[in-house]
Formats: C-alpha cells, structure tokens, sequence
C-alpha cells in the first residue's frame, strides 16, 4: 500500500490542475497544494472515494490532516476545491458562485481523481 501526495496546483491560466490524477484503490492519499490552505470536498451527487471508519461516506478532508486516508472504493471522482491564498481570500473551484457563501466561485471545473481498482 502506497502513500500518494495528491498536489492540487492553480496553472498559469488559473485552472485548478490535479497531480496525479490517477490512483489505486487501497493506496493512501493525501491532499495538499502549494498555493495554500486547501480543502477538498466531495459534495452529492458526486460520490467519495473515502469512507468513515464506521464505513460512512467521508466528504470534506483538509490539508491539515496529518495522516493520508486509505482510497476505500474505485471509479471516478470529482470535488470541490477551496484554496485559501496567501491574502486569506477563498478560491473556489467546482461552484460557480462560491456556495457555501464564501467569496471567489471561480466557474471554473473543480478537480477529479481516478481510482483504479485494486489489482
């Protein structure tokens, strides 16, 4: 079993790019980004590759989660992202109008993540 760095990095066009974009199923995942405080989440009706120990859908997994989850199921998954930049603005991609409330709905795609199955 894997641990993967999963690195959410903004492009020179702005657009949320997902490195790698790819994974196994099993492996261990970690989110992170190098333009600043991140969250992810995996709102419905998109599904989550992560589970809850008791086997619940996990929907919002930070940055600031020490330990990597396990990728508990396989398909195709696509998130929310919300980077906090350096100026404390929230960016967010994958809303076009910021949903929660917070400023900065980008209309631009949030990301996706791959997970094949375990072989």
């Amino acid at each position: 079993m894997a641990t993967i760095e999963i690195e959410l990095v903004l492009n020179a066009k702005n657009e949320l790019t997902t490195t790698p974009s790819e994974v196994t199923q099993g492996d261990n995942a970690h989110f992170s980004s190098p333009n600043g405080a991140l969250t992810v989440t995996f709102e419905p009706p998109n599904d989550t590759p992560f589970l809850t120990p008791s086997g619940r859908p996990l929907r919002t997994i930070s940055d600031k989660r020490r330990s990597p989850l396990e990728l508990k199921k396989d398909g195709t998954f696509q998130f929310v992202c919300t980077i906090i930049d350096g100026r404390g603005r929230a960016i967010v991609y994958g809303r076009s109008d910021g949903g929660t409330g917070l400023p900065g709905g980008t209309g631009l795609p949030g990301g996706t993540v791959i997970v094949h199955k375990k072989a």
